[in-house]
């Protein structure tokens, strides 16, 4: 479910993006119209220096949108390998220590797993678990970078904050 948001928002940010891009591609292409129409044929609209720097300015914004894209892109990758790694140690944890001969590896696993491992009449007490702070310490991430990816000007929502919080309640209830 954590994926299926995760998905979701990074769906919206990319399209967002995509908009943006199309739109500084549409004021490139209109730019480049209006300096070559009939009506700037004695540069009353555009003198040729006004068209290099506003074609400049355009180039540098889209080149920064494809950058945001190719970050946002990057970074949700990054954080479905690290949930899928999360996962698959959660889900291989009990097996491979129940099937592990060697004490070493057994004692790995629980080090990975939690903190302030204590015994106590033939039972095991684990503190922390790494491993679920690991995925909530993931939801934080992914907060911060829609908020670092979702710029102002392009309108990250309270719909996006009360969604996330959602979600966030959600994983934690469930």
């Amino acid at each position: 479910d954590k994926q299926n948001g995760s998905a979701s928002e990074e769906r919206r940010i990319r399209d967002s993006l995509q908009a943006a891009y199309g739109n500084v591609q549409t004021r490139i292409a209109n730019l480049s119209r209006e300096y070559m129409s009939p009506q700037n044929s004695n540069h009353e609209i555009y003198n040729q220096d006004e068209y290099v720097a506003q074609k400049k300015l355009l180039m540098k914004e889209r080149k920064d949108v494809e950058s945001e894209l190719n970050e946002v892109k990057t970074k949700f990758d990054q954080s479905i390998e690290a949930t899928e790694r999360t996962f698959n140690f959660c889900a291989f944890a009990k097996y491979h220590f129940n099937n592990a001969k060697d004490i070493q590896k057994k004692r790995d696993i629980f080090c990975t797993i939690g903190s302030n491992l204590t015994l106590t009449d033939r039972k095991l007490n684990i503190e922390r678990l790494h491993p679920y702070l690991l995925i909530e310490n993931e939801l934080k991430a992914q907060k911060v970078l829609i908020g670092l990816l979702e710029p102002t000007k392009r309108g990250y929502t309270e719909r996006q904050k009360e969604a996330f919080a959602a979600s966030s309640l959600t994983w934690r209830m469930g």
